[in-house]
């Protein structure tokens, strides 16, 4: 379902891919431990500081100093694993390279820029809003997506220029 006829912008799927079943597939139980499987500690790292980031956004019950802790967690994680890899690339070029060994540039502009909005929701909630429940899940973009969905079951080649021609 994920692999063919992909939905680039399908938001289940990412949420599927951070799931807990997806962490917990990286683990093995030895008697009465779980442990993390020593081929997968690298993705079990992965899962965990951007699932958990993902979590923040979208939990109706993690507390605001959670959510701010897990998108500083991952913004941490994020620059100085790109650090790494940068002077990994620099003692060894024939091994290593951000394009070979780091997240793609757009993936990791994406998770720097959900790591920084959620804080400066935060922060303008705290200032501005304070009288306004803090419901950072209600400032996605299902509300647009559900609009055009629905739009292009009456249209099939809806787009925003049909949508101005309406207003």
């Amino acid at each position: 379902r994920d692999v063919e006829n992909v939905d680039k912008q399908d938001d289940g799927a990412a949420r599927r891919m951070f799931h807990s079943i997806a962490l917990t597939a990286t683990t093995e139980q030895t008697g009465d431990s779980i442990g993390v499987k020593e081929e997968f500690v690298g993705l079990f790292v992965y899962l965990f500081i951007f699932g958990e980031l993902i979590d923040a956004w979208l939990n109706r019950r993690m507390t605001v100093q959670d959510r701010v802790l897990a998108a500083l967690r991952a913004r941490f994680f994020l620059h100085i694993w790109y650090t790494h890899i940068k002077a990994m690339a620099a003692r060894f070029p024939d091994l290593y390279s951000t394009k070979r060994s780091f997240i793609s540039p757009a993936s990791f502009n994406i998770f720097n820029r959900l790591c920084d909005s959620l804080v400066l929701l935060v922060l303008a909630y705290a200032r501005v809003y304070h009288d306004y429940a803090f419901c950072p899940w209600v400032h996605g973009t299902e509300l647009v997506e559900h609009f055009f969905g629905l739009a292009r079951t009456l249209l099939p080649n809806f787009t925003y220029a049909e949508f101005l021609k309406l207003v």
